[in-house]
């Protein structure tokens, strides 16, 4: 797979990921929804999980690219310190003797592109400066894939981080379709970032 068919493919994923989303919210031709409110929440919580999982995917493919030589958008080569002989050898020494790579943890990320790839590169750079973010981004999805007090906690400082009240029993899809400015909400922030950053990897940019 190209590094254009692996940004692509995430572009593919998040747009089915905000479109379960929106269909949660459907209406009667009287006006109500068609879904009551936990319904509702468990579309958008399980379209959050989605959309999350699609940017995990894009690290491990985007990384299994690099490791087999192949070229960003723009034609350019990002330097590898090994040569993967093909995907599946790349998965594996993405993962090394574990059972998996938790690619939702951004400090692990941009250690194992130190470790393989240049110091200076993209999947580093990139992540380093949305680093905060990510973070905030996998609290949102532990709360949406299971709402425990573990879970809770961090999801209601988060809110109350980013609104300034506090946010005492909040869910996930609540969070994310509130407005931080203007009319954009934390889904449309998030997404976007998520994307910039998706885009610059896949172009080999160290910014």
């Amino acid at each position: 797979m190209s590094t254009n068919d692996v940004l692509s493919q995430y572009r593919d994923t998040v747009f089915d990921a905000r479109q379960y989303a929106s269909d949660a919210f459907q209406q009667k031709p009287d006006g109500a929804y068609v879904y009551d409110e936990a319904h509702r929440g468990f579309i958008v919580d399980a379209a959050i999980l989605k959309f999350f999982i699609a940017w995990e995917t894009f690290l491990e493919s985007i990384f299994k690219c690099f490791l087999l030589g192949e070229r960003t958008i723009e034609g350019t080569l990002v330097s590898s310190c090994v040569n993967a002989r093909n995907e599946q050898h790349a998965g594996k020494l993405l993962i090394g003797t574990s059972k998996y790579f938790d690619w939702a943890n951004p400090e692990y990320v941009c250690t194992l592109s130190k470790l393989f790839l240049n110091e200076n590169n993209p999947i580093d750079s990139s992540l380093r400066s949305i680093y905060s973010d990510l973070y905030d981004l996998r609290t949102i999805r532990n709360a949406a894939a299971h709402m425990v007090e573990t879970t809770r906690k961090p999801l209601e400082s988060l809110a109350q981080r980013k609104t300034g009240r506090m946010q005492v029993g909040i869910k996930p899809y609540s969070f994310v379709l509130m407005t931080e400015s203007g009319n954009r909400t934390y889904w449309d922030y998030y997404q976007q970032i998520l994307d910039i950053a998706a885009e610059n990897i896949a172009k080999g940019v160290v910014v």
